[in-house]
């Protein structure tokens, strides 16, 4: 047996305690049964109990002068803290100041930030970091997290923030090598990287970089794995990087973890360590760092998933309005209510909310979202008021994007622009309207009656200006074909629109169904009435007819359903369109990249495959196999896991996590043909942005982008400015200053 003293002299091991807390599910979560992190002794009861947990963990740096301890809180959880135990703060600063902890990460609430908007990720380190900052005043430099969320644009977002290094977490994350030499070792044992090649340089889509320090095999994201250490001293020459981590759920520092840490490591914190081992072992090679993984599903998931996409849709055109208002002279504040607005959402994508088991918290962070869509409303409201005559009898739209548009517009009948073409479907009418860049168009208020949708017999096709659809005996998509002859869906084992789970060991479709179709000048409107097994199920296809887009809307009602496997996607509700197969594209924050077949795809708003553009609205899980687009809709059962420690989780069965309620799923199909990698972000921003509707008059155009390659994601006030955000896609020449991909963030006057 080798002496620990000796393995500790001889590799030079240090170690990372990086604390992972979970003070905000303890603090929030109240369902029954209690979830495991609210159970001692590895989790605490009340957010009282576990503030002692950190009471400890400070004292821990007095009893033990070598001791050091990142921590990992998330913004929001420290602002809680701070709210409710000053003195805990106050501690907390003083060892900060003693050098004895540090910060890592850097978020407001430590998301799984590939499946959030553009806006959210960078708002995420906005507002995050300015809690550290205000409270300790602590730049954050290392974005280290428990939990994995890397995507393409992460490095660039990191760069602005003033990030100087990452680390990649113990959490699944992928790796593409672009560029340079990388060695790994491994055997039956698994694999790792080797001493001296243990930093990469994390590329972003533009050519950002920021180093990227890998430990594959560390001292255990639970409790210290000794088997681990042992492993690795049998490496000798071929030895992995000198820097252990070692990432648990805020473990108690006692004598007995003490001794054990310090007869191998010294203890660092990783703001000193990472900067010194790179100057000694700089990288070789540079690589995109993303994620495959996310466990954002379950009760409640995707309907968490979809009202936090309109919530962060209504908090940017919210802002744009004010931007317009106070372009206009207003003399009306609203900071506040943005950041309150931000505020709320941002915390609602605390990972803990997403996690399977906390049901009650999922159900909060709804109401919190929905409450957050009505009050940017209420903002949109004031604004509209600030710039537009009062006129009973006038309808006005307002457009918050940087280009004239033609939008698709749902409205009551009392509030229908005369002059369009506009057609009634139940109590909703539908119709298009041509508004102005960055600003709003009024119309007067439709006094006679509108068309309303005839019923007719179902056809087997339908044709218009833009596309042909060609329909099954019970009306799913046979074939979709563009106005150039291209076929977009293949003949095989599905069918345009198709549903499979498999329910209790059997395989469940939605392809017989009751159909109706009714017919107008708007569009032709299909319905179905099917059920997966016992689950009802309201299908709703809109074929527009002057524009190339199809809108779908699925209501599922559910009633303790459960339905597919949580480790196998394939068997979980998945609606399915099986194009010609092409390369496969898909949106990511600030960008898009090129996919591929045969992984999880993490679209958050779009994915292409084979001429067919599909636009979901907040279920963002995709997969492509042999040119089927699938797009992952729901799953429900009591036997779950993360994925990881599989064994565990598959045991907690006393939480019901099934499927209920009444659900609405909407998508929206383009026969696009031809992949337009310069105009495609734009394209779907003028489909899914949202148009906020008043009363009153008036027309103004305040602010525009000419350039399509150039995308827009925010405009905000900034120390009496208007500032605008965004990214710029690929373009055969270059335009507006700009080099692809790069992510901007300037004055509006740079670019009008």
């Amino acid at each position: 047996m080798i002496q620990e003293s000796v393995l500790k002299e001889h590799f030079g091991w240090k170690i990372a305690i990086c604390q992972h807390p979970m003070y905000l599910l303890i603090d929030e979560d109240r369902g029954i049964p209690e979830v495991g992190e609210r159970v001692p002794p590895w989790g605490a009861a009340t957010a009282a109990d576990y503030v002692e947990r950190v009471r400890r963990n400070l004292a821990s740096l007095g009893k033990f002068p070598d001791l050091f301890i990142n921590y990992e809180f998330s913004g929001v959880e420290i602002d809680m803290m701070a709210r409710d135990f000053p003195d805990l703060i106050a501690s907390m600063r003083q060892r900060f100041r003693e050098g004895k902890l540090d910060f890592i990460g850097g978020t407001f609430s430590q998301p799984h930030m590939q499946i959030i908007g553009s806006e959210s990720n960078w708002r995420q380190f906005e507002l995050g970091l300015g809690v550290f900052k205000k409270l300790f005043g602590k730049d954050v430099k290392v974005h280290f997290l428990q939990e994995t969320g890397f995507h393409q644009q992460m490095p660039q977002i990191l760069r602005q923030f003033g990030f100087e290094f990452t680390a990649l977490p113990p959490f699944p994350w992928a790796m593409e090598v672009t560029g340079g030499t990388f060695e790994l070792v491994g055997c039956h044992t698994g694999v790792d990287t080797i001493l001296g090649d243990e930093f990469i340089e994390a590329e972003a889509l533009d050519g950002t970089s920021l180093p990227a320090y890998i430990k594959v095999i560390d001292a255990g994201a639970g409790e210290f794995r000794m088997d681990r250490v042992m492993k690795e001293a049998h490496k000798d020459l071929y030895s992995g990087p000198p820097i252990w981590t070692y990432f648990p759920d805020l473990v108690e520092v006692d004598e007995n973890t003490y001794r054990d840490f310090k007869s191998m490591f010294d203890f660092v914190l990783l703001d000193k360590a990472l900067p010194d081992r790179f100057a000694a072992a700089p990288p070789r090679a540079r690589a995109r760092v993303y994620t495959y993984w996310s466990y954002v599903e379950g009760v409640w998931g995707e309907e968490l998933l979809r009202a936090n996409r309109k919530a962060e849709e209504a908090a940017v055109l919210a802002e744009q309005m004010c931007c317009m208002a106070r372009l206009a002279g207003s003399k009306l504040v609203r900071h506040d209510d943005i950041h309150r607005i931000w505020h709320a959402i941002l915390k609602s994508q605390h990972h803990d909310i997403y996690w399977i088991e906390v049901t009650d918290l999922r159900r909060k962070a709804i109401e919190w979202l929905d409450k957050t869509t009505l009050e940017c409303r209420h903002v949109m409201g004031e604004c509209a008021a600030d710039l537009l005559e009062i006129d009973d009898h006038s309808v006005t739209f307002f457009n918050g994007l940087p280009f004239a548009r033609t939008a698709l517009i749902e409205c009551a009948s009392d509030m229908i622009p005369d002059g369009e073409s506009f057609q009634m479907c139940d109590d909703r009418a539908f119709g298009f309207v041509d508004l102005p860049s960055g600003g709003y168009r009024s119309y007067g208020i439709a006094a006679g009656a509108v068309a309303d949708s005839s019923h007719t017999a179902m056809p087997g096709a339908i044709g218009t200006e833009h596309y042909h659809v060609e329909f099954s005996e019970t009306g799913l998509m046979r074939q979709l074909t563009t106005t150039g002859n291209d076929n977009l869906l293949k003949s095989g084992s599905y069918l345009g629109g198709e549903i499979r789970a498999m329910i209790s060991g059997k395989w469940f479709d939605n392809r017989a169904a009751e159909c109706s179709f009714m017919s107008g000048k708007v569009m032709d409107v299909l319905e179905r009435k099917t059920a997966i097994n016992e689950i009802p199920v309201h299908e709703k296809y809109f074929f527009f007819r002057e524009h190339p887009l199809i809108k779908v809307e699925l209501d599922f009602e559910f009633n303790g359903n459960e339905a597919g496997h949580f480790p196998l996607d394939e068997t979980k509700l998945n609606v399915y369109y099986p194009t010609a197969g092409s390369p496969i594209y898909h949106d990511i924050p600030f960008g898009f990249i090129e996919g591929r077949e045969n992984r999880v795809l993490f679209a958050i708003n779009w994915l292409y495959c084979g001429g067919l553009l599909h636009i979901n609205r907040g279920n963002v899980k995709h997969w492509v196999r042999d040119g089927v687009i699938a797009n992952m809709i729901a799953w429900g059962g009591n036997i779950f896991s993360n994925r990881m420690h599989y064994g565990f989780w598959n045991r907690k069965t006393q939480y019901d996590i099934r499927l209920y309620g009444k659900h609405r799923i909407e998508y929206y199909l383009v026969p696009r043909g031809r992949f337009h990698a310069d105009t495609v972000a734009n394209d779907v921003q003028t489909v899914v942005s949202p148009v906020y509707m008043a009363r009153g008059r008036g027309q103004k155009s305040f602010y525009r982008i000419d350039d399509r390659s150039v995308v827009m994601t925010s405009l905000y006030e900034r120390d009496g400015q208007i500032w605008s955000r965004g990214f710029k896609t690929p373009k055969n020449m270059p335009s507006s200053g700009l080099r692809d991909w790069e992510i901007f963030n300037k004055p509006v006057t740079d670019w009008t």
